[in-house]
């Protein structure tokens, strides 16, 4: 089994504060159903940008690094 990429453990803690689903998340920030960390759970950025725009005060380095 594959290891979950530090990214998506990240923004699911992220969407677990704020009281959503890894889907709810998807669906609040404008994106398809589980699509925030598709496959190896590798990020866009189209998903980053609309992150951002959901969550202007969300440390995205945070995140990412």
């Amino acid at each position: 089994m594959a290891k979950e990429s530090i990214y998506k453990q990240r923004l699911a803690a992220f969407a677990k504060s704020q009281g959503l689903s890894m889907r709810g998340l998807s669906l609040k920030i404008g994106l398809e159903e589980n699509s925030v960390c598709k496959g190896r759970g590798e990020m866009t950025t189209k998903t980053i940008r609309h992150i951002f725009r959901t969550y202007p005060d969300i440390n995205l380095y945070c995140i990412l690094s």
